[in-house]
């Protein structure tokens, strides 16, 4: 699992490479978008076809949200690239928890947000994530 986990951050940091050459990924936080984890266990493997994957890749410069196919978790498509000065606007109604946390992710172009709830392999991560969204200047979070 942990060899999962590291690979799949591998692929998200090269997907920011690839469009932000002088980034530095920082941290990746590995999430799902689907139903809540709870109902999910309700579906059995069948589940997995109702969730989107997201990496969340914090850089010095920005945030990089990639979205991955439903069978196969790699950073396929660009969904945003939010300055870090303006993340803390985007990432609202954040649920740290023991086993799943979430958190909603603004659409900057439309202002829908998505639910994206995160495992606690990927805890870590997403600790670094909000603390360094909530020293940038006008913080809410």
């Amino acid at each position: 699992m942990k060899d999962q986990k590291l690979a799949l951050q591998e692929q998200a940091k090269r997907a920011v490479r690839l469009i932000e050459p002088d980034g530095r990924p920082t941290a990746v936080v590995l999430a799902v978008n689907g139903p809540r984890p709870w109902l999910m266990s309700l579906f059995g493997p069948f589940g997995i076809f109702l969730l989107k994957t997201y990496f969340v890749t914090l850089t010095k410069q920005s945030v990089v949200v990639h979205r991955g196919p439903r069978v196969s978790p790699q950073p396929a498509d660009l969904v945003h690239v939010i300055p870090r000065s303006e993340a803390q606007a985007v990432i609202t109604d954040v649920k740290l928890g023991a086993t799943w946390s979430s958190l909603r992710l603004r659409n900057p172009g439309t202002g829908r947000s998505t639910r994206l709830n995160i495992y606690r392999t990927s805890r870590p991560e997403l600790d670094q994530l909000l603390a360094a969204v909530k020293n940038t200047p006008h913080n809410n979070i």
